[in-house]
């Protein structure tokens, strides 16, 4: 269905409409297990949305592909990305500050720099707050189950783990089910 709504798109020209829309597109290729998917999807909406002058959505799309290319392993990258992100992101725009945080938490985390790890993804769930986003949520709970691993505190990253399976259950999202029942943490 997303291929079809974005081939409806781009017959049209309408490429504000389809470049929007990748975001939901790169969500689903996460939801599938096919980060690399995603990551294209968010390279392509990244640069019409250079092109097109729409910096906000541009940091945003951005945002996100930083935490899909973190889950590729590419820390430099993801770590490059998110730093551009946060010079750019406005204040106000919770989506963007969650996952600039979360990508580089995991940056963090796996390069061994705990407490920073700790420290970022904290601060991205603070920034969430109570928003309804169950997706952005799990993230943003997994990233700190991250960086509580690195930090040698299991109890904790289990913690957040059974707490980002329990959002995923109350919503139904079948997918991000299968996927946390497959992450472990170390103890």
């Amino acid at each position: 269905m997303f291929r079809d709504a974005a081939a409806t798109s781009e017959e049209f020209g309408l490429r504000f409409r389809r470049a929007t829309q990748s975001f939901v597109g790169a969500q689903i290729e996460m939801l599938a297990g096919d980060p690399a998917a995603a990551a294209r999807e968010l390279y392509a909406s990244s640069a019409a949305f250079d092109e097109i002058g729409a910096a906000t959505s541009a940091t945003t799309h951005r945002a996100l592909l930083a935490e899909v290319v973190a889950s590729l392993g590419r820390l430099d990258e993801a770590a490059d990305l998110a730093d551009q992100v946060a010079a750019k992101a406005s204040a106000d725009d919770v989506i963007t500050h969650v996952l600039w945080r979360s990508a580089l938490a995991r940056v963090r985390a796996r390069e061994g720099s705990a407490q920073e790890a700790v420290e970022l993804a904290t601060e991205a769930r603070r920034r969430l707050g109570d928003a309804e986003f169950p997706q952005l949520s799990i993230a943003a709970l997994l990233a700190t189950a991250e960086a509580a691993t690195a930090a040698d505190e299991a109890g904790e990253a289990a913690r957040l783990l059974s707490e980002a399976r329990r959002i995923a259950e109350a919503k139904g999202a079948v997918a991000s089910i299968a996927q946390l029942a497959a992450v472990r943490v170390a103890s």
